[in-house]
C-alpha cells in the first residue's frame, strides 16, 4: 500500500514536533489507523477490524492500544505502548554500546505488563469475553509491541541493529516509528480500523468509525447492552446499508455483518435465497 505524500507529511511532522507527547501521536494514529503497529496478525486477520483504545490492565496499567487476531486454532491479544518518537534507544557513547534509560525504563514497562498478566490472565479474558467469538473457547496467548525511537539510531552500526533486534522475541516487538511507516507498505492487510474503548465491566464503545467504509462483524456477535454508539456513528453505518435499527431492537446482524435474514430476503433477487431467508426469519421471531 503506497501512502499519499501529503499523509506522510503529516505523519513525520507529529512524531518530530517538540512538545508533541505521547497522547497526541496516539491521536494521530487513532485518525489514521494504518500506522497502527499490527506485527502480530494470524491468518483470520485483525478481529472484527477492531481496536481497543486505552485498554486497562486492572488498575496499575493502562496500555495505548489491544487488539485480537486469530487462527482457527487460537487468539492473541496484543498491547501496545507507544513511547515519544525521541526518545533515545542507545546513550552517546560510541565506542561501548549500551541502551539508553528511556530505552530500559520503556522495556521494563512492558516486562511489568507481561508479569502483570501471567498473574491476572482469567480477569483480563474476562474483560474481552464479549469480543472473543466465536471460536471463544480457543486459547489465548498474550503478546506485547513496544513503539519508540526512530531507526537512524539504531541503524549507523552492525551491533547497535542487532543489540535491537535481539529486545524482541515470540512476545514481544519492539519496533520505531519508521517501521510503523514500512508496515503500511508490507502487512497482506492493513486497511482503516474502528477504535473502540471500553464500556462497563464487559462492554464496549465505538470511539471512531474510519473516514471510509469499514468491514465489520461487531453487530453479527455483540449485543447492544455490550456495544455503544453514538447517534452520530449510527447515522455513518446507516449510510453504509447496516442494518442497525434491527441490531438495536436485539437482532443480531448475522448476514454480511450488515443483514438479518428477514432484511437480506428484501434486498435479494434469487427466489430460492428469498425462501430460506424467510424461513430463517420466522424461526427467528
Amino acid at each position: 500500500m503506497k501512502l499519499e505524500e501529503k499523509l506522510l507529511e503529516q505523519y513525520f511532522d507529529v512524531i518530530e514536533k517538540n512538545g508533541n507527547t505521547e497522547n497526541q501521536i496516539q491521536e494521530f494514529l487513532e485518525e489514521n489507523t494504518i500506522f497502527i503497529p499490527m506485527p502480530f496478525l494470524l491468518n483470520h486477520y485483525l478481529h472484527m477490524n477492531c481496536v481497543i483504545s486505552k485498554f486497562k490492565l486492572g488498575n496499575e496499567f493502562v496500555t495505548d492500544f489491544a487488539y485480537l487476531t486469530k487462527s482457527s486454532d487460537y487468539w492473541e491479544f496484543v498491547l501496545v505502548e507507544l513511547e515519544d518518537a525521541k526518545k533515545k534507544i542507545f546513550t552517546n557513547d560510541k565506542e561501548n554500546i549500551y541502551f539508553h534509560s528511556e530505552f530500559n525504563h520503556a522495556y521494563d514497562q512492558i516486562t511489568s505488563w507481561k508479569a502483570y498478566v501471567n498473574k491476572n490472565r482469567e480477569a483480563i479474558l474476562h474483560q474481552i469475553d464479549k469480543l472473543r467469538v466465536p471460536l471463544n473457547e480457543n486459547s489465548v496467548r498474550f503478546k506485547y509491541v513496544l513503539v519508540i525511537g526512530r531507526n537512524a539510531e539504531k541503524n549507523n552500526s552492525e551491533k547497535r541493529r542487532a543489540m535491537f533486534a535481539e529486545k524482541s522475541d515470540n512476545d514481544i516487538r519492539v519496533m520505531t516509528y519508521d517501521s510503523l511507516v514500512s508496515q503500511c507498505e508490507s502487512v497482506p492487510y492493513n486497511g482503516e480500523k474502528i477504535i473502540l474503548s471500553t464500556w462497563k465491566e464487559q462492554g464496549f464503545k465505538i470511539k471512531k468509525l474510519p473516514k471510509q467504509e469499514i468491514s465489520t462483524s461487531l453487530f453479527a456477535y455483540l449485543k447492544p447492552e455490550y456495544l455503544q454508539i453514538l447517534e452520530r456513528d449510527i447515522e455513518i453505518l446507516k449510510k453504509q446499508d447496516y442494518q442497525i435499527d434491527i441490531w438495536l431492537s436485539g437482532r443480531a446482524l448475522s448476514y454480511n455483518d450488515k443483514y438479518d435474514a428477514a432484511s437480506l430476503a428484501e434486498r435479494t433477487t434469487n427466489p430460492l435465497k428469498k425462501d430460506v431467508l424467510l424461513a430463517e426469519a420466522k424461526n427467528n421471531k
